[in-house]
């Protein structure tokens, strides 16, 4: 490290150096000579060859030369005997030697001290890529764990976006959802920042660059994208980084994340953060949605999108125990379609089904947002209605049963038919009952009871 620290020495001062140095050896005319003050001249010599370099060196050299050699002719009057010349040849030729072999190794030292540095700087430069990299992973990973947390498919964008503005500082993110069945290519579902900008502008701009396979990076004017930020970059340039990247599913785009930052702040390490972000999102919008596809088949009747029968004991046994505890009223309506194998006998199976899902589409739209609608059982139909007392369950029950009766049903032969429907009401805690079954069995009887006494009407149990 000395050396190296020398090797920088100011060459103005050298040359000083240098002129001093030759000062001093012509004051030699009046000293004796010896060898042992021949070398002790010569490491000056030595010395800026180290430190300036073997040209410098050469030129103070050969005037050191010249010098000697006058001083030892003024001596010999110019008349060198013979051992004297080739001792002077002999000298002047090891100076230049040694110079050469000092210049030589002095090179190789600082070559090798020059590819030191290189590779200290590509090591440092390494370092800060494998600790920015290093960051980016334990990000990723900590996102990936948030993400698996998530149920719900309509919460997995919004968490993502914000998840990538905290973890790794993209200001600017939007995700659009390509639209299946619309004319309208793609829809925006999610955003955070792009202040001043609104959705169709983003959306144009995903549209300019489809379609694409995987992430596209492309360098933009500040203001084709947006007007003004949340944040203030390091980077004042107007020019900025634009990332799109598609959320792929079975070979088809599921939708694009649009990114925005300004300066040049893209690394290859995003790119690949990036696709995996999006292939692994893209697995996870598959896995919840076919979740939460599961989980609608298993509680919906196929024949009317209702709820089924396992569902509504379900959530009956539920609001029969909060009822209980909170001695708050439930009602339990069981509706049946008259006649209805006559339907089918008469107009075939397709009409019945056909009637099936009108009336179930009538009841649905006709009941409250909180109660619960679901088929019983063949053209049986079960209405749970919360927080319901007997009286008010009962004008519930009588205004569905006027509106079906209204309803004309084309048989698809041309015919327009009328139909009526028939229900049953037991009220808790007028029916003194324990379990929610007991509930069920006494609306069932009251739904005899209509049918015994002429159908179209609605009993409720005494």
């Amino acid at each position: 490290m000395r050396l190296s620290k020398k090797i920088k020495i100011n060459e103005k001062l050298m040359v000083l150096v240098g002129l001093f140095y030759l000062a001093f050896t012509g004051s030699l005319f009046y000293l004796p000579f010896t060898p042992g003050l021949f070398l002790f001249l010569f490491v000056p010599v030595v010395y800026l060859d180290i430190v300036i370099g073997l040209k410098a060196a050469l030129v103070y050299n050969t005037i050191f030369n010249l010098l000697f050699i006058v001083y030892e002719g003024v001596e010999y009057n110019f008349a060198f005997p013979g051992k004297v010349a080739v001792f002077l040849i002999l000298g002047c030729a090891f100076t230049y030697f040694i110079l050469y072999l000092i210049s030589h190794f002095c090179e190789k030292y600082k070559s090798k001290q020059r590819d030191l540095k290189e590779s200290m700087a590509q090591l440092a430069a390494s370092y800060r890529t494998l600790e920015s990299t290093q960051t980016k992973l334990f990000a990723l990973a900590r996102i990936t764990k948030e993400l698996l947390a998530i149920h719900d498919h309509k919460e997995l964008i919004p968490v993502l976006i914000n998840l990538l503005n905290s973890h790794f500082f993209y200001y600017n993110i939007a995700y659009v959802s390509k639209n299946k069945n619309s004319e309208i290519n793609f829809t925006m579902e999610s955003r955070i920042g792009f202040t001043g900008i609104d959705n169709r502008h983003l959306i144009n701009i995903v549209n300019e660059y489809t379609p694409f396979d995987d992430v596209l990076i492309k360098t933009v004017d500040r203001d084709e994208i947006i007007k003004t930020t949340d944040r203030v970059c390091a980077d004042t340039s107007k020019r900025g980084k634009l990332i799109l990247v598609p959320v792929v599913t079975n070979d088809d785009i599921k939708g694009i994340f649009l990114i925005y930052n300004e300066g040049d702040w893209v690394e290859e390490e995003d790119r690949d953060i990036l696709r995996v972000l999006a292939d692994q999102t893209g697995l996870l919008l598959n896995k919840l949605e076919l979740i939460e596809e599961i989980n609608y088949l298993a509680i919906t009747d196929e024949g009317t999108d209702l709820y089924n029968q396992r569902y509504f004991y379900k959530r009956l046994n539920r609001l029969f125990s909060y009822a209980k505890k909170n001695n708050k009223p439930l009602s339990v309506v069981i509706f049946d379609i008259d006649n209805f194998k006559s339907l089918n006998d008469s107009y075939g199976h397709l009409f019945g089904d056909k009637v099936l899902r009108e009336v179930a589409s009538l009841l649905q739209d006709n009941i409250r947002k909180n109660d619960i609608l679901a088929r019983y059982g063949g053209e049986e139909f079960a209405l749970i209605l919360p927080k319901t007392g007997a009286s008010i369950a009962y004008n519930i029950a009588e205004r569905i049963r006027c509106i079906v009766n209204k309803h004309i049903f084309e048989t698809g032969g041309g015919h327009k038919i009328k139909i009526s429907i028939s229900g049953g009401i037991a009220t808790y805690p007028e029916c003194k009952v324990s379990k929610a079954i007991e509930l069920i069995d006494l609306a069932d009887k009251a739904l005899y009871k209509s049918k015994d006494d002429g159908k179209n009407m609605i009993n409720s149990v005494r």
